[in-house]
């Protein structure tokens, strides 16, 4: 059974003060999601003005169930959205079709490619491309994750710097070729400084 990507991207209140939010964020994760079933890890991700977070769960139905509240309600969930400007919320369940780790280090970039393919793209033939990509990955990343809910697909890419991130030069290889040529519509392509990671 695949691991499981709890995706949510927002905007903080003008009112709130990102120190505060970020204390927020490290007080819910040590106090609440860390300790919710099959929980992997969770991240805090900043690009300017908008916020993303993420938690990795061993099922989907462990996500499910923290995404239902967990083991209920409690001070810290409700602090923690205290902060968030919520008509900017969205959120999406992902599950976790091919992972590549090719180092055990801390992040300190994320790279989210949400996409489509297109029309008439076979799925198996996208994920064997996806394979051959695993061992040409760029310098500098740490491991990928490629994610399904639906006919969406999202590219995670986890990195040890935003140099490495920003540096498109190591795409520049057949495998990459091949695996961009199943992709249509791109509906995000984005950097993320890793703000936490627990």
């Amino acid at each position: 059974m695949s691991n499981a990507v709890f995706f949510n991207s927002y905007k903080i209140k003008k009112s709130s003060t990102v120190q505060d939010f970020t204390q927020s964020v490290n007080d819910l994760a040590r106090e609440h999601v860390s300790k919710q079933r099959g929980f992997i890890s969770m991240g805090l991700l900043s690009n300017d003005e908008m916020w993303a977070d993420f938690g990795i769960f061993k099922t989907m139905e462990d996500a499910k169930h923290f995404e239902s509240g967990g083991d209920g309600p409690n001070e810290f969930a409700e602090k923690f959205y205290s902060f968030l400007n919520f008509s900017t919320c969205k959120s999406r369940m992902f599950s976790v079709e091919r992972d590549y780790q090719l180092k055990s280090e801390t992040p300190k970039a994320v790279t989210v490619v949400m996409f489509k393919l297109k029309k008439g793209a076979s799925v198996p033939d996208f994920l064997l491309a996806s394979e051959k990509t695993a061992n040409e990955l760029p310098a500098g990343c740490i491991s990928s994750k490629l994610l399904t809910n639906g006919d969406t697909w999202m590219d995670l890419a986890f990195w040890q710097s935003m140099d490495d991130a920003k540096n498109e030069a190591g795409y520049d290889k057949d495998v990459f070729r091949e695996y961009f040529s199943f992709i249509g519509k791109v509906e995000t392509h984005q950097h993320f400084t890793v703000e936490q990671f627990h």
